[in-house]
């Protein structure tokens, strides 16, 4: 009975995987996201898209080898694209709301000193 254990744990092996080198890979990423970002910090758009590129790449890395999707069947592709898919509805659906909220930019502030409190002596405590 035990044989029959051991032929089926075998026949469902996974290959190995060097995770060192994932490790130096997802390593590498992220220093040259580092500097990435310093090179391109006056393009905010090409920053922000460079940015997500690598982040999107690691977190592939980690999900196919340290979560082992990549060695799993076609069925869980049939879980991870409907939530992505609901992921980005999310975002676009929250997209209106968070264009509509009020910036910096669009405060207003008063042009006299009016609204300003100074204050000449600075406060004492009282201890008791």
């Amino acid at each position: 009975m035990s044989d029959s254990h051991a032929q089926h744990a075998a026949a469902h092996e996974h290959p190995h995987v060097n995770y060192m080198k994932i490790f130096w890979t997802l390593l590498f990423l992220t220093v040259a996201e580092y500097f990435y970002a310093m090179l391109t910090q006056e393009h905010f758009v090409l920053l922000v898209l460079g940015l997500m590129t690598l982040a999107l790449v690691k977190a592939s890395l980690v999900g196919l080898y340290f979560m082992h999707v990549k060695f799993e069947g076609n069925w869980v592709y049939a879980m991870i694209v409907p939530a992505c898919i609901l992921a980005v509805l999310v975002v676009l659906a929250l997209t209106p709301d968070i264009a509509r909220d009020k910036t910096q930019d669009d405060l207003i502030v008063p042009e006299d000193d009016s609204a300003m409190i100074t204050v000449s002596q600075p406060l004492e405590i009282q201890r008791s």
